[in-house]
């Protein structure tokens, strides 16, 4: 996993260079950040690789604008599109020829949806022929399983002053991994500052209302409504829908019968048991007389339990 700090201005915002490494020497990470400032980035994301992902870095991470992550396989990943609040960007090992999720588009998707971005960066694929054809074919796996890109951003990923490159050169770089010249742009501009914008927010928000015409509703959220339009045109669907609303009502008007019918029957117990104990009282007394004792219910003796006399 790794962590990183990074900055953006909203209202000058143009390119950001979303992954220099901190190797440790800090001179050296500093004259990279100047640099890549002068080739044009406006933001700059310094990468601190901070180890595995344990359960006692909530405070550590604390200490981050940004955190991306390295899933080694399709269940966590997985995981990350259900549960990513505290991720911002999912990468991986550029050069690696065992990353088996860059191929489940829909899970990668999943994570889109939810806002997380995915990282390319390209300093391993200046370096030699076969780091570089690793590169290229897992770039163009992502592009493809992202649907041209969306979602990504573009990056260095330098250790070294010389792999840095200027915001239109990654931006040529881009289109090598498979991405259209007229969209290769938004992976260091407008994908790079939403990822930026959505780690700011992460820090700052915890709720938030979206308020906006139907037409400008995000995709996910009008293809759920264009679904329940078309399900209900179903007039089976309806059918069905009314039916069980009309069970239900039904069974409620059932439990208010039963509730009524129940206090009824329990008001008309206590009325017959009070007219009970009355006959028997009644009846009590009137053997009382029989052997001498007047006035019975002045003398202390209450109703009898039902059955005793007699």
């Amino acid at each position: 996993m790794t962590s990183s700090s990074s900055s953006v201005d909203s209202d000058r915002f143009q390119f950001a260079e979303m992954n220099i490494r901190h190797t440790g020497n800090m001179t050296r990470t500093i004259t990279m950040v100047r640099r890549a400032i002068r080739m044009g980035y406006d933001s700059i994301v310094i990468n601190t690789d901070v180890g595995q992902l344990t359960q006692d870095m909530a405070s550590l991470l604390q200490n981050y604008d940004i955190v991306a992550v390295r899933p080694a396989d399709e269940q966590i990943l997985q995981t990350f599109s259900r549960k990513g609040e505290f991720v911002d960007i999912i990468t991986y090992e550029q050069a690696s020829t065992s990353v088996s999720w860059l191929f489940k588009s829909k899970i990668i998707m999943q994570c889109i949806n939810e806002g997380l971005t995915f990282e390319v960066t390209y300093a391993d694929a200046l370096k030699d022929s076969s780091q570089r054809r690793e590169v290229l074919s897992n770039a163009r796996q992502l592009m493809l399983s992202t649907r041209g890109g969306r979602g990504v951003v573009i990056a260095s990923g330098a250790e070294a002053m010389i792999d840095i490159r200027a915001p239109y050169d990654a931006a040529n770089i881009a289109v090598l991994f498979g991405i259209r010249p007229e969209n290769a742009r938004r992976l260091v501009s407008g994908n790079a500052r939403k990822a930026l914008l959505r780690a700011e927010s992460r820090k700052t928000l915890k709720a938030g209302m979206l308020v906006t015409t139907v037409e400008e509703m995000p995709g996910n959220l009008v293809k759920r409504m264009n679904a329940i339009e078309k399900i209900m045109r179903i007039p089976e669907f309806r059918a069905q829908l009314q039916n069980e609303k009309d069970e239900r009502d039904e069974e409620i008007s059932l439990e208010k019968i039963e509730r009524l019918n129940y206090k009824i029957a329990s008001e008309k117990v206590a009325a017959d048991v009070e007219e009970f104990c009355d006959v028997e009282w009644r009846r009590c007394e009137k053997l009382l007389e029989e052997i001498g004792i007047q006035n019975a219910r002045n003398v202390g003796l209450g109703y009898p339990v039902a059955g005793v006399v007699g």
